[in-house]
């Protein structure tokens, strides 16, 4: 059957672009099996793409690397190189997203008219935190924090480049509450094309019972304008969403130096006006840190069948020193 233009991961590439332009694709297998429902807590390597404010908690060095793969589109592969550098006055740390996926266009029963080509798409940040002080009123370990951002896309015919910057700011309340702010993708210009902000707001909370078990419980909200979403039939277009993200870990502390956790959490947004409802994701996930190693997993359900790719899974390996 002649096809006119086959892009096997064009659904792919557009989900990619619904939520944050340019890449958003909430990597790091801890906060994703949140539900990505951690700007409140960045706490470790993955606080370098979630909220850098969150660096200035870190006292170690830490690297993180993170894969996530779909198995229905195996063309279409998402990493993430990040690492956090405490200092004496404030952190420093860097992130490398890269987005690689191959396309097919034209018809495959016809050698000229047919023709593969490869998408590629990376953001590199370079990150800043400083800690403005470690106990005001009710406010403790108040940190602001900032990302520069060099966003780049190509395919064999297209190149394109740009940059912008994110805004972040984490403090924390007694009894265990935590609040984070994170500006995403401001003054985002790529090619001369502009590009709205994402505002997420997270609160957190963690408790520890009798030195133990661990229980952090967060929830964001997310704020966007200028979304498009993917459609079976055209892309519509909204003014102004608002996205929610839960999430919950549970970590047991009665090892010495081994750490297991377990993780679920859930997000989700409406759909065009056209169809009403909401785009929801389950997510779910463990890990287990062994002294200065992690290694987590996390799985993502998108339950919207026809909005969705299925099933997302993500690996992420951290060392500390």
């Amino acid at each position: 059957m002649k096809t006119i233009i086959k892009i096997s991961v064009t659904i792919a590439i557009i989900c990619t672009m619904l939520f944050s332009k340019p890449l958003d694709m909430g990597m790091g297998a801890r906060p994703a099996a949140m539900g990505g429902a951690f700007t409140a807590f960045s706490d470790d390597v993955n606080s370098a793409y979630w909220n850098p404010a969150g660096m200035s908690s870190l006292t170690k060095l830490q690297i993180g690397i993170t894969n996530q793969i779909n198995p229905e589109f195996l063309g279409a592969n998402y990493n993430l190189v990040s690492g956090v550098f405490p200092l004496k006055e404030f952190s420093v740390g860097f992130s490398w997203l890269m987005q690689n996926a191959s396309l097919e266009e034209g018809d495959p029963d016809n050698a000229l008219e047919y023709r593969e080509d490869l998408w590629r798409e990376h953001q590199f940040s370079l990150s800043f935190a400083y800690q403005l002080w470690k106990s005001f009123l009710i406010f403790k370990e108040t940190s602001v924090g900032v990302n520069l951002n060099r966003y780049s896309y190509s395919t064999d015919n297209y190149h394109g480049a740009g940059v912008g910057f994110d805004a972040a700011f984490k403090t924390l309340f007694p009894y265990g509450i935590s609040l984070g702010f994170l500006a995403r993708s401001v003054a985002a210009d790529i090619e001369g094309e502009m590009f709205e902000p994402e505002y997420r707001l997270g609160l957190g909370y963690s408790k520890t019972f009798n030195k133990m078990h661990k229980l952090s419980v967060g929830s964001d909200v997310a704020m966007k304008k200028d979304i498009e979403y993917s459609n079976s039939e055209t892309l519509e277009a909204s003014e102004f969403i608002i996205k929610l993200f839960e999430g919950i870990e549970y970590s047991l502390l009665m090892v010495k130096d081994i750490i297991p956790s377990a993780r679920i959490g859930v997000n989700m947004s409406p759909l065009s006006d056209r169809d009403g409802g909401f785009y929801l994701n389950a997510t779910g996930g463990i890990g287990i840190t062994y002294k200065n190693y992690g290694l987590d997993y996390a799985v993502k359900y998108n339950t919207t069948s026809d909005y969705g790719l299925g099933m997302f899974h993500q690996v992420s390996f951290i060392f500390s020193k």
